[in-house]
């Protein structure tokens, strides 16, 4: 089958995959090729980008389907490069993100959903895992919207906990290239994360789940004093004070003492 596929023309590539297909899929899917395919030759750069022959069978067949040629989606991936040093189209970016938590400084993604943010943004944080490294354990990238940063946040009980607390940040800083770790591992005092369901994809099983406990919460009056709620003793007390404890991801009433 791939070598039937190697020696069809583009034109006739496309024209099987219409003929086939759902169309809405099928522009879907070349949307979302194409970005792929961007993304793998502006990474391959860092490695030195080699001739058409040295791709990947399916990366050149993919640059056969959706590009005029070779030398286009180079070009193309090159424009993408260089649009990461543009804050504005970096924030821009962020805001129209599908997945993830936007703040004032960053975008914050679980790493389930990171394949679902733009290209751009994904190479952002490829670079950075490039330049210094992605460690093992993780849970949650912020990616800095002024500046280039990225940090890797592990939250080891993320699905379990309903308020995960941080075990340790890696930070590298793509202009400097210079990095650092922080271990809360000691910390009787920890950050610790609300909103769950934001942090990940919007058709993510757990969603669903994690969006009622933060509905639940609201309702409770619990997040009227966000300047306390930020880490662990500051929401304890809040969970007193509004009468209220977590089972799981259920918010129930505190028992009487």
């Amino acid at each position: 089958m791939a070598e039937l596929l190697a020696h069809l023309k583009p034109n006739e590539l496309k024209r099987l995959v219409r003929d086939s297909a759902d169309p809405e899929k099928v522009s879907e899917g070349a949307k979302r090729t194409t970005l792929n395919t961007l993304l793998f030759l502006a990474v391959e750069l860092f490695n030195g980008r080699g001739p058409f022959s040295s791709l990947p069978f399916s990366v050149q067949l993919d640059v056969r389907t959706f590009f005029s040629s070779y030398k286009e989606a180079c070009q193309r991936s090159d424009r993408l490069l260089l649009k990461l040093r543009d804050d504005g189209y970096v924030r821009g970016a962020m805001n129209a993100s599908q997945v993830g938590k936007v703040t004032p400084t960053a975008l914050y993604v679980h790493r389930r959903a990171l394949d679902r943010m733009p290209t751009v943004l994904r190479l952002y944080e490829h670079c950075a895992s490039i330049a210094a490294g992605r460690p093992q354990e993780w849970a949650v990238a912020k990616l800095k919207h002024q500046g280039r940063a990225v940090s890797w946040l592990d939250y080891p009980d993320f699905d379990k906990d309903p308020h995960p607390r941080i075990q340790s940040s890696y930070i590298v800083d793509l202009q400097s290239l210079e990095t650092s770790h922080v271990s809360y591992a000691r910390s009787t005092n920890r950050p610790l994360l609300h909103r769950k369901h934001e942090f990940l994809a919007p058709d993510d099983p757990d969603v669903r789940r994690y969006r009622r406990l933060t509905e639940s919460e609201l309702k409770a009056g619990l997040y009227e004093n966000p300047h306390l709620i930020g880490t662990e003793d500051g929401w304890a007390s809040e969970l007193i004070r509004c009468g209220r404890e977590l089972r799981g991801h259920r918010l129930v009433r505190r028992a009487a003492d």
